[in-house]
């Protein structure tokens, strides 16, 4: 049954009593049988192992196979490839129309989380990082580091005391991952210089005490006292109002803050001028049983 040319001969002799017979053989030929292939598409996602090439054969008879094999062309990253034949597919009994595949590679879901970092006010910048989610995503492919997918990071600009969102780069090879990541992370944070001051702690509300002449409100406590209580310019300025319309009075009077509990000398509304957002601060400190 394979392809040939097979003779055509007497099986039993043809005769006839009344002939001479003179026989002449024939040839019976098999022709290859047309038929179809395709590379079967494939697809695997970014940093997985592929998939073993395969085909789909139209028109085969029985059993037959096709000698050969297939490849695809290189490549890691993120795209389509193409997938062709690398030893010719044959078969001798066959004629074999070949259509190429296509090898997908996508992108590999990952989930970054943006690191909490903060420093003091007016201090350098510390290193901003980035951590890869164990519970969310596939995570980093064995032969990438973080560093390939989040670039160079960055925060919302800003120097004043508050919360800043950590800020995403563009990292060599991000374009073969799916990135979810909330650039909404306020994980950068600049907290209050508290610098060589004992025992401060934050108010969690403006501190109600009386602001001329109070000797409790310093620009910087020394040695001998203890600051209990921060409190800001601006905290001064409303309590000093709220104290004057209480009183009934119209005028608006300066903030004086003396620079110790037992300093003559006073800084008066503030004593300089700072960028908008920056709040001065002054400290409460403890009441003494000193004599001045």
């Amino acid at each position: 049954e394979d392809v040939a040319a097979y003779a055509i001969s007497q099986d039993t002799a043809l005769t006839n009593s009344n002939y001479t017979v003179s026989f002449t053989d024939g040839k019976y030929t098999i022709t290859p049988k047309a038929i179809t292939v395709s590379a079967d598409d494939l697809s695997k996602v970014y940093g997985s192992k592929d998939a073993a090439l395969t085909y789909t054969a139209n028109g085969l008879v029985g059993k037959d196979t096709l000698a050969g094999s297939l490849k695809r062309v290189a490549g890691e990253d993120v795209a389509a490839y193409a997938i062709s034949q690398d030893t010719t597919l044959t078969n001798s009994n066959y004629t074999v129309s070949f259509t190429d595949g296509k090898y997908t590679i996508t992108p590999r879901p990952i989930t970054l989380i943006a690191n909490e970092t903060s420093k003091v006010y007016g201090s350098a910048e510390v290193e901003l990082s980035t951590s890869v989610s164990n519970t969310s995503g596939l995570g980093l492919a064995s032969f990438d580091s973080i560093k390939d997918i989040i670039g160079i990071l960055s925060r919302q600009n800003g120097e004043a005391v508050g919360n800043y969102d950590v800020l995403l780069g563009n990292g060599l090879k991000a374009g073969n991952y799916s990135i979810s990541y909330n650039s909404d992370n306020n994980s950068y944070t600049i907290s209050p210089s508290t610098t060589n001051l004992a025992n401060v702690i934050v108010p969690s509300a403006s501190a109600q005490v009386v602001v001329s002449n109070n000797p409790k409100i310093v620009s910087q406590p020394v040695s001998q006292e203890v600051a209990t209580q921060i409190i800001t310019l601006s905290e001064i300025r409303i309590n000093q109002e709220n104290n004057q319309t209480n009183e009934g009075s119209q005028t608006q009077q300066d903030v004086r803050v003396p620079i110790s509990k037992n300093s003559i000398i006073e800084l008066v509304n503030g004593g300089v001028n700072l960028p908008d957002g920056v709040e001065q601060q002054f400290f409460i400190v403890a009441n003494t049983n000193e004599t001045n």
